[in-house]
C-alpha cells in the first residue's frame, strides 16, 4: 500500500519537488521556492489523488484511502527555517484533529 502511496504521491507534485517517507505512514514533500498558496493547491491535488485512487492489496483487497496534509513555509509563515518541519508537523496533526482527509497550513 506505501509504494502505491508514493507512487500517487510523486505524480501529484511537481518534477522538481522532492518526495521523501519520514518512516511509518508520514511522507514529506520539499518544495523550493514556493508560497503557502502554491503548496496548498499542490496539497490539495494530492489529497484529491489519493483520495480518488483505489489501492489494491497484496491479496486483492481493494481500499480507499485518504490523507492528512501540513503545510509549512519559509519565511512566510515560520521565521526560523529550522523549525520547519516541526510547524509542518504540527499543521499534520492540526488537519488530523480537524476530522482527517483536510490540509491545514501552519499559523
Amino acid at each position: 500500500m506505501l509504494r502505491q502511496f508514493a507512487s500517487i504521491l510523486q505524480k501529484s507534485v511537481r518534477k522538481e519537488d522532492t518526495v521523501s517517507r519520514n518512516g511509518g505512514e508520514e511522507f514529506s514533500v520539499i518544495m523550493a521556492k514556493t508560497t503557502s498558496t502554491e503548496a496548498f493547491e499542490i496539497a490539495e491535488r494530492i489529497r484529491k489523488n489519493v483520495m480518488d485512487q483505489r489501492i489494491q492489496l497484496a491479496d486483492g483487497t481493494i481500499l480507499s484511502i485518504t490523507v492528512s496534509i501540513g503545510i509549512a513555509t519559509y519565511p512566510e509563515n515560520v521565521e526560523d527555517g529550522f523549525k520547519l518541519y516541526h510547524e509542518a508537523d504540527k499543521a499534520l496533526y492540526q488537519a488530523k484533529a480537524q476530522g482527517r482527509n483536510c490540509t491545514m497550513v501552519a499559523g
